[in-house]
C-alpha cells in the first residue's frame, strides 16, 4: 500500500534536512516523498541533491506565498493511495507509519491523526513542550468549537478523501487556515479521522506575533465563520468559540483595540452568563499576566 508523502519547503534548509532523514528512516518501506520547492534561494538545493532516492521527488513551484498551492501541487502528482502530509520543519518518529498504515487496514474507509509532540518557541527563546493531539470525536461542531486541533504532519487520509471534498483551497483569504478549513469540509461530509494515541511525531509552532501573521489568521477565520457556519442558534456557541480565539491572540499582541472587537462579537454570540463572565475577566487581565497564563496552560 503506497503512501504519498507531500512536503512543501521555502528556505528551510536549515531544517528540511531532519524532515527528510525522518522520512528515509522509517520502517515502513512503500512510500514515495514529493518535495515541492517554491523556488528557495538558501541551501535548500543543495540539502535535496544529497538524498538521490528513486523514491523522492522534486517539483517546482513559484506559489507566491500560498502554501496550498504547493500542497495541491504535491497531491496531483501524487500516484499513492494514501496522502500524507509533513512540513518541512517538522519530523516522524521512525515507526510512524508502520502504526499508521496497520490503523488504516484495521480501519478500511477512514483517515487517521496520531498524538505529537509539540514544541512552541517563545519569545525567551526556550522550548515549550507537551503533547497534543486532537479530541477523539472529530465532528464539524467540534472542529469549530475548538479551532484547528489537527496537525497537518501528524494526519493520513485516503486519497478519494480528498477527491471526494476537494483539494485545499487556494484562495488568499484562507492563508494560514487552507488545512483547517479542509478537515471542516472533511466532517461536514461526515468523513471518518481515527485519532492514534501514540506519539509519533514531533512539530514546531513558531510564535506568530507580526501583526501580518495575527491578521491573516484573523481573515481566515471570518471566512470560515461566513461559509461554513449559518446563523442558527445551535452555532452560536461555535462562532463565539472563534471569535474568541481571534481576540486572544491580537490581546496576546498588545493590540488591544481589535482584540476588544472580537472579544465583543463573542460576547454578542456567547449568550450565556457564564461565557459572558469569562470574556469580561479576559478583558481585564493584563498582559503580561494574561502570557503567564497561556504559556503555562500549554506546558
Amino acid at each position: 500500500m503506497l503512501i504519498s508523502i507531500i512536503l512543501p519547503t521555502y528556505n528551510r534548509g536549515d531544517l528540511l534536512e531532519v524532515a527528510i532523514k525522518s522520512v528515509l528512516d522509517q520502517s515502513y518501506s512503500n512510500w514515495e516523498l514529493i518535495i515541492i520547492d517554491n523556488n528557495s534561494t538558501d541551501n535548500t538545493d543543495n540539502i535535496i541533491n544529497q538524498y538521490q532516492n528513486h523514491k523522492i521527488r522534486i517539483l517546482k513551484i513559484n506559489n507566491n506565498g500560498n502554501i496550498a498551492k504547493s500542497r495541491n501541487k504535491g497531491i496531483k502528482n501524487a500516484v499513492g493511495g494514501y496522502i500524507a502530509f509533513l512540513d518541512s520543519d517538522d519530523c516522524w518518529h521512525k515507526d510512524k507509519l508502520s502504526v499508521c498504515i496497520k490503523h488504516l487496514i484495521k480501519n478500511p474507509g477512514t483517515g487517521i491523526c496520531h498524538a505529537e509532540t509539540w514544541e512552541y518557541d517563545n519569545d525567551a527563546g526556550k522550548n515549550i513542550v507537551k503533547e497534543y493531539g486532537p479530541d477523539k470525536n472529530f465532528t464539524f461542531k467540534k472542529l469549530l468549537e475548538r479551532g484547528n486541533c489537527l496537525s497537518l504532519s501528524a494526519v493520513i487520509v485516503p486519497k478519494v478523501f480528498i477527491d471526494t471534498v476537494g483539494y485545499f483551497d487556494e484562495r488568499s483569504e484562507l492563508i494560514t487556515a487552507e488545512d483547517y478549513e479542509l478537515w471542516i469540509r472533511f466532517a461536514k461530509e461526515n468523513l471518518k479521522i481515527n485519532f492514534i494515541n501514540n506519539i509519533l511525531g514531533t512539530f514546531k509552532v513558531h510564535q506568530a506575533s507580526e501583526s501580518s501573521n495575527i491578521e491573516r489568521n484573523s481573515r481566515a477565520i471570518e471566512y470560515i465563520i461566513n461559509h461554513h457556519i449559518r446563523n442558527e442558534i445551535d452555532n452560536r456557541k461555535c462562532k463565539s468559540s472563534l471569535w474568541l480565539n481571534n481576540g486572544k491572540q491580537y490581546h496576546l499582541n498588545g493590540e488591544y483595540l481589535k482584540a476588544f472587537k472580537y472579544y465583543y462579537k463573542s460576547l454578542i454570540d456567547s449568550r450565556t452568563f457564564y461565557g459572558q463572565i469569562i470574556l469580561i475577566i479576559s478583558l481585564l487581565i493584563p498582559l503580561p499576566i494574561l502570557r503567564m497564563i497561556y504559556y503555562k496552560r500549554n506546558s
